[in-house]
């Protein structure tokens, strides 16, 4: 009885009979059953999705986007989100929603990394590059933050840039990891 697997099971094997708005249903049962589970609520949007109901799956993405507390958690959904938009025809619908959290929340890099993400997911990686920049300067001494810009540049073949940006990580990597990457990058 506390169990999610049977749910899910029952709703797969009502999408395989073609049962869509059956399997539907039971997915919405179980998730109010289990409304604290995220991964029943995204396999409930992931459905929605697939069957159409592009409101309904947006809603539950901005709902688990909304209640998750970690970062990867929170970039997984801004992810889900822009693929979501991205059939619809609405990213820049959705860029200019994460948009207005990056202004109204100036200290915060969050909306800034959820908009490198949407970035990423439609390949505007001079985008992404500089939102991951302006979260940089809100958080000038993250390591992983530096190394994923530098990432972005190195790929987008503006080797000046990610030299300067690996420069400064080396100065807060305790490591040799960010000078053997600096070693590594093409000599142009």
């Amino acid at each position: 009885p506390g169990s999610t697997l049977p749910w899910i099971t029952e709703a797969k094997l009502l999408g395989y009979q073609g049962k869509e708005k059956d399997a539907l249903l039971v997915m919405r049962k179980a998730v109010q059953k289990f409304d604290e589970d995220a991964d029943l609520r995204a396999q409930l949007a992931q459905m929605n999705a697939e069957s159409g109901r592009h409101g309904d799956a947006e809603q539950l993405y901005w709902q688990l986007y909304e209640e998750t507390d970690d970062l990867s958690g929170k970039l997984r959904w801004a992810q889900e989100l822009a693929k979501l938009a991205e059939t619809q025809g609405k990213v820049e619908q959705l860029v200019a929603a994460f948009d207005e959290r990056r202004r109204n929340n100036r200290r915060s890099i969050v909306p800034l990394l959820a908009l490198s993400e949407i970035h990423r997911v439609t390949d505007h990686y001079e985008e992404r590059r500089q939102a991951l920049a302006m979260a940089t300067k809100i958080k000038p001494d993250d390591l992983q933050l530096l190394l994923q810009v530098a990432r972005i540049e190195e790929t987008e073949g503006k080797w000046q840039q990610a030299l300067a940006t690996l420069e400064r990580a080396a100065e807060l990597d305790k490591t040799d990891r960010t000078r053997r990457k600096i070693a590594q990058l093409p000599l142009t």
